[in-house]
Order: structure tokens, then C-alpha cells, then sequence
């Protein structure tokens, strides 16, 4: 989109227009706030987490204090053990990480609703790279099954 500004043009490769600006995009990101970080909560999710498992993914979790901002904090792995490439662990693990972005909504409901905080940890339990329509049919169940059994 083009428009003029004090005689200048402008090119915007966004989709809001200077017209448009109070409008706010749609939120669907994965903010750093809602990454584990801390290598305590890592250890504590395998230590004392429960996992369900949907071949190729496992997801671990553990409910952690309710924070209305981030009440859901997400870490990713692919195993050196499993892939060998880097690229093929960094590929698995920003596909996981897609996957959860675009489906995260019932899950942050869910935890808004009856004031509930959960720390999840999505495992790569293949050897080859799926494609993302697999990785992400098999977070859609996965969620579900959190969602179900964290109700409890």
C-alpha cells in the first residue's frame, strides 16, 4: 500500500493503513513470557510431570501458580538422540512451536476459566522429519487430551 506524507511516498508492506492504525492486529503470537526459561521448571516438568503421548510428539506438563497474563508456559525439544541433524532438531522444534501457536486458544481458555497455570514441554520422539500437517494434527490431540485431563 502507497500514500503520500508531507510529499513523500510511502510504501507499507503491513495490511493497516494510515487510516486504520488504531485497528489492532489479530493476537495469535508466542510471546518470549510465555517460554520456559528457567532450568528449575525444566527439571521440575521431568521430575514430577505427568506426560501423555501421541506418536511422534510426547507432551510432559505440570501445573504451576496461575498468572493471568501467561497462565501457559511452553518449551519445545527434539533429542539428539532421536534427530541427528541440527537443522532437522531446530525444523522439528519451530514446527512444534507453529503448530501450538495457531492452536493455543481452548488451552488459554480453559486455564482463564478456573484460574489454572500449566508449564507444557512438547518432546520430538521421531527419528525423521514429519511434515507439519502430521506435527500439527497430532499437538490439536495432544492439547486436547491436556485440556481434558487438566480439567480433573
Amino acid at each position: 500500500m502507497a500514500h503520500f506524507k508531507g510529499g513523500l511516498l510511502y510504501f507499507s508492506t503491513s495490511n493497516m493503513s494510515p487510516e486504520n492504525s488504531n485497528n489492532k492486529p489479530q493476537n495469535n503470537t508466542l510471546p518470549a513470557a510465555s517460554r520456559i526459561k528457567s532450568k528449575k521448571l525444566f527439571d521440575r516438568l521431568f521430575e514430577k510431570g505427568e506426560a501423555i503421548f501421541q506418536p511422534p510428539i510426547r507432551l510432559v506438563f505440570l501445573p504451576i501458580p496461575y498468572n493471568p497474563e501467561e497462565p501457559v508456559k511452553l518449551g519445545v525439544s527434539a533429542p539428539k538422540r532421536r534427530m541427528k541433524r541440527a537443522v532437522d532438531r531446530n525444523r522439528m522444534k519451530r514446527l512444534m512451536r507453529e503448530a501450538y501457536r495457531l492452536n493455543k486458544e481452548k488451552l488459554l481458555e480453559h486455564c482463564h476459566k478456573h484460574q489454572k497455570g500449566i508449564a507444557i514441554l512438547f518432546i520430538s520422539q521421531c527419528n525423521t522429519l514429519p511434515d507439519y500437517s502430521k506435527t500439527e494434527e497430532k499437538i490439536i490431540l495432544l492439547l486436547r487430551r491436556l485440556i481434558s485431563t487438566h480439567a480433573k
